[in-house]
């Protein structure tokens, strides 16, 4: 980690979001950061040096859970603890109202590059045009969001009681299956994110990969008559006496899709990156000290990666350090997230 960048000026509690906004021409992208102190900030990253400078700073009425970046990357879509769908305008730091949901809005993903879709602890999803003031569809979820990914016309969203649900929109039609969450690994265990793969020529996903509470990532196909679900341990610890191992959460993914790689990062403190195609672990960083890994971004032309360091409460009030405080930091991926023969 002695090679990552630090972002100057982050937020002052745990870090709830952290996204890159879309890749345009040239070196410049933007690199969001929701936290539970409230903040909303924005940094100009220059992905040619690694230096990130403060763009914008907005202070919410309350914890935004999501956000994601609309296509042009002018405007930052957000779900907050109470319900609220806002858009906050960069340029201006103003906020405009999208919707609501009657709880927590814990997803935000962009599908079609223009339709919002939001996911909620009130057990539906909602999709809209940020333009409009009111949804433009809904559709119930078999239990409270977890996490969802999206990818074109295709979203999936993690709930609870271990139920999934994929959503098609094309045109006027809507389709929607709900699906059981592989079991394996430990029972109890949680869904902390989804990150949708795609075929090497197709746009449309060909499966899923679940992070999980036990230290686990599940890769699920989209086909239901394919039977090749299958998973990879990771973030975990050989205990210091005996031979067992103490399971941490993976608390964020994020896939390249060009190179077939995807990023973890866990309660342990490190980030690994992984080799899809071969199942296999290309590299794995060293641990924060005693502190987790709570959110994760690659930049859209897959050249940077972004992570944030805090207390994820896995641990219980107990272990809460208020003078550790909560740090971002960047690394190129250029070397790391190619495929090792």
């Amino acid at each position: 980690m002695s090679q990552d960048i630090e972002v100057c000026e982050p937020p002052t509690d745990s870090i709830s979001a952290l996204e890159f906004g879309p890749f345009k021409s040239g070196w410049s992208s933007r690199l969001a950061a929701a936290s539970w102190d409230n903040s909303v900030r924005v940094w100009e990253v220059q992905t040619e040096t690694g230096g990130a400078a403060p763009r914008c700073l907005h202070m919410m009425d309350s914890t935004v859970l999501d956000a994601v970046w609309s296509s042009e990357g002018s405007q930052l879509y957000m779900g907050d603890v109470t319900g609220k769908v806002q858009a906050l305008d960069v340029a201006t730091n103003t906020l405009t109202k999208i919707g609501n949901h009657q709880a927590g809005v814990q997803c935000c993903n962009l599908m079609l590059s223009q339709v919002l879709m939001t996911a909620s602890w009130d057990k539906t999803a909602k999709f809209w045009d940020p333009r409009c003031d009111s949804s433009i569809a809904e559709v119930n979820l078999p239990g409270r969001a977890y996490a969802s990914d999206a990818l074109n016309t295709v979203a999936v969203v993690a709930c609870s009681d271990k139920k999934l649900l994929t959503i098609f929109i094309e045109g006027g039609h809507k389709e929607v299956r709900q699906w059981d969450c592989p079991s394996i690994g430990a029972t109890n265990s949680q869904v902390r994110a989804v990150a949708i793969t795609k075929g090497s020529t197709a746009q449309q996903p060909v499966g899923w990969f679940l992070a999980k509470t036990d230290g686990r990532v599940i890769m699920q196909p989209v086909q239901p008559h394919v039977h090749d679900t299958w998973s990879f341990e990771c973030h975990r610890k050989k205990h210091t006496t005996g031979s067992h191992y103490d399971l941490y959460a993976v608390n964020d993914i994020k896939m390249n899709h060009e190179q077939k790689t995807l990023a973890t990062v866990g309660s342990d403190g490190s980030y690994e990156f992984w080799d899809c195609t071969k199942r296999s672990r290309m590299m794995q960083s060293s641990s924060q000290d005693s502190e987790s890994i709570t959110k994760c971004s690659l930049s859209g032309d897959g050249r940077v990666f972004a992570y944030a360091v805090g207390y994820d409460w896995s641990k219980g009030h107990e272990y809460y350090d208020p003078a550790k405080k909560p740090k971002i930091y960047m690394r190129s991926v250029v070397e790391d997230m190619k495929s090792k023969s």
